[in-house]
């Protein structure tokens, strides 16, 4: 009976050890998942921020070309005038040769 006992006993903190072995390697399992999942979060969260900033990027370069075309739009619209002022006043002053001419 007392080796039973002691058997018993024997195959009791064998089991305790085991479900403790078991519960700590369980709690692992779930540490490296969740740092995996943290990882996984933070990678994303990178992602979006590179996509965030290189809409950004995108958006101000194009913002930068549309300002360079207007301005260049606007620069040939002054030369365009220029260049009818130009061709108003010689006409005037072909007019005023003419006329000169004739008297």
């Amino acid at each position: 009976a007392e080796e039973e006992a002691l058997a018993s006993a024997a195959e009791r903190q064998a089991a305790e050890r085991q479900s403790v072995r078991q519960g700590r390697e369980r709690q692992r399992r779930e540490r490296e998942a969740q740092l995996r999942d943290r990882m996984a979060l933070a990678e994303e969260a990178r992602e979006r921020e590179e996509a965030r900033r290189k809409a950004e990027e995108e958006a101000a370069a194009r913002m930068s070309a549309r300002k360079a075309l207007l301005a260049a739009e606007r620069e040939a619209a002054e030369a365009r005038a220029k260049a009818d002022a130009a061709a108003r006043a010689r006409h005037g002053a072909a007019v005023a040769v003419q006329k000169l001419g004739r008297r």
